[in-house]
């Protein structure tokens, strides 16, 4: 027994030695001989947000690849480099890339500055503010003098006390709720970080980006230390109302409770703070939003109809050159002309290398591009 005490004692030393040096470095993970690179990048491209990180991957995930692809086809048939081929891939990958976001992001900015900014708001949690807003309306726990702060005391009150499984109560809940609160317009005030510093991972502890990440820290800690569900992710959170749970990220739960709020209380400011008002708020809202991601869908789909008009800059398609297709040529004749030359074993070499593939797929692409 003292022997297995000893060697415990020895691992536990070890293990220790092992955690500290971890903390150390940084928290970095190692993998033995595998370079750092592809992993930094992957996080530094990452840390650029959704929009970002697509325009990062896609283009050079599949722009560049594919641009590449074109100035190459059929090389090995005609000798030359197709530099017709590789500007309408150009357009086309261009223009099917991060353009998509950019009426998306202009209707939602329009919606939000026109209309509101509570049309950032899911439709569940519009629903889910709405009822937490008149039942504290009916409670009276919501003052028109003070209306953002009161508010965000019920809100956060009440993801504070259902997220940790209705353990964290009574005066430690109001003294966290009151820390919270106090930390969220704090962030507010504080100015976001660069795009630059962001992706870089650069530490400014008095921006709003590192005050967030370390009030969401705070709550993961209540989260460990009260929750009876360990399985669960600790950084989301659980609005209850009216026996209805709404879940979120914290992040996204902090940007809908500010965006709520403050377009709410211009809202009642005109129409009176009462349960009517919030009704028909919140009845508003949502029905503008059905619009607004209509809007998108009809915009996106519109823009794509187009493209095809935009990057077709020749009769013929130029992916063509090389496999026999001349102007004017019917597609009967254009395809007897394939087979002929793939009867010969130097033709059929090239019409295996070629990027259409099959005989099959390169008779169904000039279906496609052939014109009588």
């Amino acid at each position: 027994m003292e022997v297995n005490k000893v060697n415990s004692l020895k691992i536990d030393r070890q293990m220790g030695k092992g955690r500290t040096a971890a903390s150390s470095n940084g928290n970095k993970v190692a993998f033995g001989g595998i370079s750092s690179v592809p992993l930094n990048t992957m996080d530094f491209i990452a840390r650029g947000g959704l929009c970002a990180s697509f325009c990062i991957q896609d283009g050079l995930g599949m722009i560049v690849p594919r641009i590449a692809q074109g100035f190459y086809r059929n090389k090995d048939v005609t000798g030359e480099y197709n530099f017709a081929e590789a500007q309408e891939v150009a357009i086309r990958e261009i223009l099917t890339g991060p353009p998509m976001f950019l009426f998306p992001i202009a209707i939602l900015a329009a919606s939000k500055k026109y209309v509101g900014k509570a049309c950032n708001v899911s439709f569940d949690f519009l629903k889910a503010f709405g009822n937490t807003m008149k039942n504290a309306v009916d409670e009276k726990k919501i003052k028109s003098a003070d209306f953002e702060r009161s508010f965000y005391n019920q809100a956060v009150s009440n993801i504070l006390y259902n997220s940790t499984d209705k353990n964290l109560s009574g005066k430690e809940l109001d003294a966290e709720t009151k820390y919270f609160v106090d930390s969220l317009f704090d962030i507010e005030k504080s100015k976001p970080k660069t795009l630059s510093q962001k992706m870089m991972n650069k530490a400014v502890p008095t921006s709003a980006d590192d005050k967030l990440a370390a009030l969401k820290n705070r709550f993961i800690d209540l989260r460990k230390k009260y929750s009876t569900s360990p399985s669960e992710i600790y950084s989301n959170v659980t609005l209850n109302v009216n026996n209805q749970k709404y879940n979120s990220s914290f992040d996204t739960f902090v940007s809908y409770l500010k965006d709520f709020t403050q377009d709410a209380e211009k809202f009642t400011k005109k129409n009176g703070l009462t349960k009517e008002s919030i009704e028909k708020f919140t009845a508003k809202r949502s029905t503008f939003r059905k619009g607004m991601i209509g809007a998108m869908f009809l915009c996106v789909m519109g823009f794509c109809n187009k493209i095809p008009d935009w990057y077709k800059r020749h009769e013929v398609n130029p992916g063509l050159n090389g496999l026999n297709v001349n102007k004017g040529e019917t597609f009967a004749s254009a395809s007897q002309s394939i087979k002929k030359d793939a009867s010969n074993t130097d033709s059929k070499k090239n019409v295996m290398k070629s990027p259409f593939g099959s005989q099959d797929n390169q008779k169904f692409w000039l279906q496609k591009e052939v014109k009588a």
